[in-house]
């Protein structure tokens, strides 16, 4: 249920409001938060309890999440569509603005010993990935020619770029490689990302005890500086 600004109690409560670059008000903004941040410095993050999880902007472009609990502030990431992800950092003394951008795009076209590799998908994480300031991770598919692009990506940071192991996979690869995205409303064109040999993982889950392993146990692998994962049924 929407909550009314009388009911939500100082000292436990952020205030905002979300813009456009022409100072528009931009309704149906989300704000995810992730964390807590709490008196002597502190910040909590994981397993948050009396803690709205999100809140929603109205026509005016307000947001009011809550705590039950009295904090110094919240934490976590603004987004809405067709603008770029932001992280953000609220503290409960005063009425933030927040200006939403057209962020920048990043483009290149995937290939496989010279032809373009078609329907497969591409990633990009930010390579500062800490809890309260990570801006997400942002995924496409290759068009006929091979060719992607990423819009609306937080201008002037730095990534890594990956193919999918779930859809790249067969086939090779793409390891992950840094690139940074310019200002907003910048293109940056990386041009062509070679697919590679793949590897293969293979071999044995037991239990400590012995017996047969639950029906559809699972396996994940993960890659480091990425959030890809491929998941496999024991």
């Amino acid at each position: 249920q929407p909550r009314k600004n009388t009911d939500a109690p100082p000292g436990q409560t952020v205030r905002g409001r979300v813009v456009d670059p022409q100072g528009a008000p931009i309704l149906g903004a989300v704000v995810d938060v992730s964390g807590v941040a709490l008196d002597g410095g502190r910040q909590h993050f994981g397993g948050l309890q009396d803690i709205d999880p999100l809140a929603v902007t109205d026509e005016n472009g307000d947001f009011i999440p809550t705590s039950g609990t009295p904090i110094v502030g919240m934490l976590g990431r603004l987004s809405a569509r067709a603008f770029a992800n932001q992280s953000v950092q609220l503290t409960t003394d005063k009425m933030h603005t927040l200006t939403m951008t057209e962020g920048a795009t990043l483009s290149g076209r995937v290939t496989l010993a010279g032809k373009p590799v078609p329907n497969v998908s591409v990633g990009v994480s930010p390579q500062d990935r800490r809890a309260g300031y990570d801006v997400g991770t942002f995924e496409v598919g290759t068009e006929a020619d091979g060719r992607f692009s990423f819009t609306n990506l937080p201008p002037r940071t730095d990534y890594h770029l990956f193919g999918k192991m779930e859809t790249v996979g067969r086939h090779g690869a793409l390891p992950a490689r840094p690139v940074h995205v310019g200002r907003d409303r910048e293109t940056t064109d990386i041009g062509d990302l070679a697919v590679q040999p793949a590897f293969r993982v293979s071999g044995r889950v037991r239990l400590e005890e012995g017996g047969s392993l639950p029906d559809k146990s699972r396996l994940l692998i993960g890659r480091d500086q990425t959030s890809d994962v491929l998941l496999v049924e024991l």
